[in-house]
């Protein structure tokens, strides 16, 4: 699904090998304090670490996670683009609808020459099965098809609610 058909025009004249290097950047359970006084986020960084765990990198997390050091770390990179953004946290998707499509954070991130973004509300173990799903080498579509259906199988996510 795209928000906005911009958004896929965009992604559909990008070039074939555009997104084909590897790598991984995480991030997660930053330290927003010294800038707003939201709470941290439950569960984040337990997350972020497990899916470090699972890609054999350090997540960048807590005070090491500022804005500062996150540009410091990408300042010898001229251009971040990315196969698959990941955004795990409470009604990131929420956007303003307007003629053109839903503006928000994952129209930026696609405007910004992601391919995909993922945007979720869904439980750590949502976000384990999507990421071993991934390391089996299977689309973000499929893996994503994958963890859906986990989820609806499980007895403790099986509910509609979820």
């Amino acid at each position: 699904m795209a928000p906005s058909l911009t958004s896929l025009k965009m992604i559909d004249d990008c070039p074939v090998d555009y997104h084909c290097r590897p790598g991984v950047h995480l991030v997660g359970d930053p330290w927003v304090q010294d800038v707003t006084k939201l709470p941290i986020l439950p569960y984040a960084r337990e997350e972020v670490e497990m899916i470090g765990r699972l890609l054999g990198c350090a997540p960048l997390v807590g005070r090491q996670a500022t804005k500062v050091e996150v540009l410091r770390r990408l300042s010898s990179v001229a251009l971040i683009r990315a196969r698959l953004v990941v955004l795990s946290c409470c009604h990131i998707a929420h956007g303003e609808i307007k003629a053109e499509g839903v503006v928000g954070i994952a129209r930026a991130f696609l405007g910004a020459g992601a391919r995909s973004v993922l945007v979720s509300l869904w439980a750590i173990e949502f976000m384990k099965i999507l990421y071993q799903h991934l390391l089996k080498g299977e689309s973000a579509s499929e893996a994503l098809n994958q963890a859906m259906n986990y989820m609806r199988e499980s007895e403790e996510f099986g509910a509609v609610k979820y």
